[in-house]
């Protein structure tokens, strides 16, 4: 699926246009409150579609989160994380944990729950692996970097932005969405948060000309 080619400010401008087109409704929206109503559908739409199915997961929800933390016996953040979105059974879509480096030893990701008994078996006994448990980022088994890299889906575009240390994410970088996510959020946003319902404008006369005329 294509990336929405669009910044998080442009997004919401385009929302507001749109409630100005459709609605009688004359106050003015407050934009802040438009973006979190992009989030907020953003990681609902997500959720849904990893909950019909936990490996379905699209390039252009992705972000890369860079991770400090101390390193010892295991590596755990120095920082609390922001959220992921959860798969289905609870695990957070985190899809690669690396650090950095070309060729390492891959780092698995699992749920709180299973670390303890993850890698007990014969086959798996050195294989680190990462988990989350209260927002803090853990990986077991020894370490020797103090910088992690996690990429996956996280409910809150802008939080992964400042945590990583950018700090003009709504206008400069792209919304991490792809073009179904973007018509999924109008439906829902013109409908819970606009109270109207987007229809087909029919234009009624057949001259060639935009005779269109807005329904109400």
């Amino acid at each position: 699926m294509a990336v929405y080619n669009k910044s998080l400010n442009e997004l919401a401008y385009d929302f507001m246009e749109l409630h100005r087109a459709n609605s009688k409704d004359t106050d003015s929206l407050d934009i802040d409150q438009v973006k979190l109503w992009i989030d907020s559908a953003r990681a609902t739409i997500i959720k849904q579609r990893l909950d019909r199915n936990p490996f379905a997961t699209d390039g252009s929800w992705l972000q890369r989160l860079t991770i400090a933390g101390a390193s010892a016996a295991y590596f755990e953040s120095t920082l609390g994380i922001p959220t992921p979105v959860n798969r289905r059974g609870g695990e957070g879509c985190i899809i690669l944990v690396d650090d950095g480096t070309l060729f390492a030893d891959k780092i698995e990701f699992t749920t709180y729950a299973e670390a303890n008994a993850f890698n007990n078996g014969k086959f798996n006994a050195d294989t680190k692996y990462a988990f989350i448990k209260d927002n803090k980022f853990f990986v077991k088994k020894e370490l020797t970097a103090s910088t992690l890299y996690a990429t996956g889906v996280f409910q809150s575009p802008r939080l992964v932005a400042a945590f990583n240390g950018v700090s003009n994410f709504d206008s400069s970088e792209t919304y991490p969405i792809d073009q179904s996510i973007a018509d999924t959020m109008k439906e829902i946003i013109t409908k819970a948060n606009f109270n109207f319902t987007l229809q087909q404008i029919e234009d009624k006369v057949a001259d060639g000309a935009d005779s269109t005329t807005k329904a109400g």
